[in-house]
């Protein structure tokens, strides 16, 4: 408990007890005074339990809008989704993607940044630069890349060179041919 909400408690705790000695344990005066006191003790003790349950909750579970935090726990307990595999920090930034029987496409800018690594450095002069690139890459400026990767296993069979990277969710796979509207406004199309 703060030191107001001591405070607090302890005026309505002494207000309780002189509306007692003044007007009786019957009265309505002592009856207001001492529901006013209970309500806030309940109040306060409901605070404190809320608290430690939070602790613990935390203390047991990832939080997503806390990535430190998060670290902190194996990836099993960020999904409720089983999975087969996973591709950790992929070197693109994926804005589209594609299911084409055993092979998933995935394709996107350059991902030239750790964010992670420049977390509470994002003002700083020399950061300034590598944020721009980064701007500059997911804008469309540098190009992109298409991945071919195997659904079984996540390895990467083979890496296309775009020269822009699609527009969101701008891939579709249609009768053996895939067919990209990418950044720079042109649609390109792979057999």
């Amino acid at each position: 408990m703060g030191s107001k909400q001591q405070q607090k408690f302890d005026q309505l705790k002494k207000a309780a007890k002189d509306a007692q000695k003044e007007h009786g344990k019957k009265s309505p005066e002592y009856k207001a005074a001492h529901d006013k006191f209970v309500d806030y003790r309940t109040y306060i003790n409901q605070l404190d339990v809320n608290r430690k349950l939070k602790e613990e909750w935390r203390e047991k579970n990832p939080d997503v809008a806390d990535w430190k935090h998060s670290a902190k726990f194996p990836d099993s307990k960020h999904t409720l989704l089983r999975y087969n595999w996973q591709q950790k920090d992929p070197e693109i930034m994926v804005r589209g993607m594609v299911l084409a029987g055993d092979t998933l496409l995935a394709a996107g800018p350059p991902d030239l940044v750790n964010e992670q690594g420049l977390y509470g450095l994002f003002t700083a002069k020399d950061t300034q630069p590598r944020l721009q690139k980064q701007q500059a890459a997911w804008n469309g400026e540098l190009g992109g890349s298409l991945w071919l990767i195997d659904t079984a296993t996540g390895d990467r069979k083979a890496t296309v060179e775009l020269a822009a990277p699609p527009v969101f969710d701008g891939m579709i796979v249609a009768n053996g041919q895939v067919l990209i509207s990418q950044m720079n406004k042109t649609l390109v199309c792979f057999e």
